[in-house]
Parts: C-alpha cells; sequence; structure tokens
C-alpha cells in the first residue's frame, strides 16, 4: 500500500499541467503589519489584493522587458496598498528572485505614481545582501521610474555582481507586474481618494464608467484633427462622478506623449468645465512639464485659450469626458 500511494504521488506531479502548478505559487509579506508600517510610518491601515500572475501577464512583461518572468514565479501573489484613511500612499509588493544562495524575497515599494520608494530584504541568505554596496544600491535605486531603471540596467551591467543586477531586474519586473496585473485595482483606489479629495462626499456618491459618446468625438475631430495631438485618446477611460443620481462632475484617465516625453495621469473636471484636479500615475517627466499642467487647475476650459500643450490636454480631455 505505501509503494502505491508513492507511485500515485509520483504520477500526480508527472501529469500535473503548468496552468495547474502556477496556482501553488504564492508570495506575500510575513509580517504585513510591521513592514508596512516600517516602509509607510503614516498609514493607519492598507487593503490587500490577491490576483494570479499568469502566463499572459509573463507575455505581456517579456514584451516590456528583455527578460521576462519565470515560470515559478507565476500563481497567486498579493500586493498590498499602505492607506491613510483613504488616501493611498504606495504600493507594497513582494517578488521571489532566483540567487546562488536560494530565493530572495524582496518587499518593494512603490509610490502612486509607480517609482521606487524603497525595498524591504524580506528573505536573503545571501551574505552581500547587508554589505554596504548593496545597500548603496537600494539608494540608487530610490525615486527611479520604470524608464530610468531600464536606462539604469543598460548603463550598469557590466559595473554590478549578480546579486545587484537580480535586485535591479526584480525592481523592473515588480513595475512592470504591478501595473499590468493590479492597475485596475489601484487606480480604483486612487479614484475614490481623488473624489473624496475634492468633493464633500457621502456615501451614496458613485464612480461610474462611462462610454465616450460619438457627439465628442465630433467635437474633437473638427477642433483638433483626427490623429492625436498629446492625448492618445484610444487610452482614455471615463467616469462620471454621480450623488444623488446627479452629475456632480467628470473624472478621464488617459496617456499622453509629446517627443520623447510620456506619461499618465487622471483629471477631474466640474460639470462647468473647470479643472479641480490634475494626479499623475506615472512621473513627471521634468519640472517644467508638471508645472504646466498643475497651473491649469482651477481655470475653466471655456475661459481657457490653447497656446501650451498643456491647455491642448486640457480641452481634449475635457471633450472627450463630455
Amino acid at each position: 500500500m505505501h509503494i502505491k500511494n508513492c507511485f500515485l504521488l509520483f504520477a500526480s506531479l508527472i501529469f500535473l499541467t503548468p496552468d495547474s502548478a502556477d496556482a501553488i505559487a504564492y508570495c506575500a509579506l510575513r509580517d504585513p503589519v510591521r513592514t508596512i508600517d516600517s516602509l509607510y510610518p503614516e498609514s493607519n491601515r492598507y487593503s490587500s489584493i490577491v490576483k494570479p500572475v499568469d502566463r499572459k501577464a509573463r507575455d505581456e512583461v517579456g514584451k516590456k522587458l528583455p527578460f521576462t518572468l519565470h515560470f515559478n514565479e507565476l500563481g497567486k501573489h498579493t500586493v498590498y496598498v499602505a492607506l491613510k484613511n483613504d488616501k493611498p500612499l504606495g504600493v507594497i509588493h513582494v517578488r521571489s528572485e532566483l540567487s546562488d544562495w536560494g530565493l530572495i524575497e524582496i518587499a518593494w515599494a512603490l509610490n502612486m505614481d509607480m517609482t521606487v520608494k524603497a525595498l524591504h530584504m524580506q528573505r536573503c541568505r545571501n551574505p552581500g545582501c547587508n554589505e554596504l554596496p548593496i545597500k548603496s544600491l537600494i539608494s540608487e535605486l530610490s525615486g527611479k521610474s520604470f524608464d530610468e531603471l531600464l536606462n539604469y540596467l543598460d548603463t550598469n551591467t557590466a559595473q554590478k555582481n549578480a546579486l545587484q543586477l537580480s535586485i535591479i531586474k526584480s525592481a523592473l519586473k515588480t513595475i512592470a507586474v504591478t501595473d499590468i496585473v493590479w492597475g485596475e485595482e489601484i487606480s480604483k483606489i486612487q479614484r475614490r481618494h481623488i473624489v473624496n479629495n475634492t468633493f464633500n462626499t457621502n456615501k451614496h456618491t458613485k464612480i461610474v464608467p462611462a462610454k465616450v459618446s460619438p457627439q465628442s468625438i465630433s467635437k474633437l475631430n473638427t477642433q483638433f484633427g483626427k490623429n492625436d495631438t498629446l492625448i492618445i485618446r484610444d487610452s482614455a477611460k471615463i467616469y462620471k462622478i454621480v450623488d444623488m443620481q446627479k452629475n456632480i462632475g467628470n473624472l478621464v484617465e488617459a496617456s499622453w506623449k509629446q517627443g520623447k516625453h510620456q506619461g499618465k495621469f487622471t483629471w477631474l473636471y466640474s460639470t462647468d468645465g473647470t479643472v479641480l484636479a490634475i494626479y499623475p500615475k506615472t512621473p513627471w517627466p521634468n519640472n517644467d512639464i508638471k508645472s504646466s499642467f498643475k497651473e491649469l487647475i482651477g481655470t475653466n476650459i471655456k475661459n481657457s485659450q490653447c497656446s501650451t500643450a498643456a491647455q491642448i490636454a486640457s480641452h481634449e480631455l475635457y471633450l472627450l469626458s463630455q
């Protein structure tokens, strides 16, 4: 009987499909409260979101990076959003990396614009994890965006050892996977905060997805032409802010691109066309671009000119939201 049971166990392992094997993996914080409090001391609660990282996500990561996820990285993973009341402060995502000393578990703390805030070595038997070069590397990675990390990897590969390269690649994979798999859930938390922070909302306030109307597209084409100018129109997601069955504002999420600069942001308009808020979903390329957009907060689209790229963007997004 014992031999038969061993054979059945062996047979079950042989015929375990890759997809069912993927579901076994699970990566999470070992001590969420303590770790989140350490990484985000101003937080007073957190939200955890469990989702599967599957082959489709692996393929998407491979499109963004010259490397992708190992199959043993697939399966269920948990992302934590650190909060202060309803305000999202950042995202914590644990990733595992292979090394000569076994698995390294890194808890990455990301800012809401998907730049690196910090990291916590949850598990690392490599003595190098506690040495000065690694601590220096962690400091260098802080504040970097996905594109900046990719450039950093390209220009520093020859100077870094295997452990350092694993950490840099882990940061890139973490940002990519977080955006691909958990992007919508994180955006939902952000949208709620933006609305609550702007309006005197109550439990009846809803954020309702809406489609871009044919009339809006027609007006947009008439004023700015059929081709994208600054806003990537197909990326736009529209939401109506409804309170007691009354529309009190419009929220738009969209990607933008101008020359070598690009990014994602969220705009909130009042029903009369006033820009109430602008939140970046990716880091601003520079302070000049940031200022050109931020100075539009409080202005009314109907009284605004189209003399700058930011003003054109504000008009396009407003038309899309109608």
